[in-house]
């Protein structure tokens, strides 16, 4: 009998192929901010991911100061946020007491449609079989190069879950 082990970036890219499969489908179709989900063994580290989907040239997007991703610090903690394909933080702030996340990103020189803009490199801080809701309460600000804002979208939050990954 052969087993496989998969790493969590494997597991967190085959889920992203998914999602983004689904919005081929039809499982997504206007636009929207999705918040990836992540299962990880307890104290261990993965990568969440903000995706954006139909958003026709993206350049600019701000979470706070009145908006927020939350998440619930006795479950995760935030390491670490990078920009994903192109994008580039210029201003952040990690509370894991509040467990809150802000920040600004933009893409100099270009945008995108659909695809990642944001990884949060988080650590499992919480007990086996616990879980937290991963929430982006408001965007202050999505944008197009030409400045034009977009104000129609949907959120979607993801989930990060503690527990044990199988071997294949």
């Amino acid at each position: 009998m052969m087993r496989f082990k998969l790493s969590r970036r494997v597991l967190g890219i085959v889920g992203m192929l998914a999602l983004l499969g689904l919005a081929g489908c039809g499982g997504i179709i206007g636009p929207t901010v999705l918040v990836t989900d992540l299962q990880l063994d307890p104290g261990a580290t993965g990568t969440l991911f903000i995706q954006v989907f139909h958003l026709s040239g993206l350049q600019v997007v701000q979470v706070g100061p009145v908006g927020k991703i939350t998440f619930d610090p006795q479950v995760i903690q935030v390491q670490g946020l990078e920009g994903a394909n192109g994008f580039q933080i210029f201003a952040s702030s990690i509370d894991n007491a509040q467990g809150e996340v802000v920040f600004l990103l933009g893409y100099p020189g270009g945008s995108v449609t659909t695809g990642g803009v944001l990884e949060l490199e988080v650590q499992a801080v919480g007990k086996l079989g616990s879980s937290t809701a991963i929430e982006l309460t408001q965007i202050d600000l999505l944008a197009d190069a030409s400045g034009n804002v977009f104000s129609q979208y949907d959120l979607r939050a993801g989930r990060v879950s503690i527990g044990r990954l199988v071997d294949f």
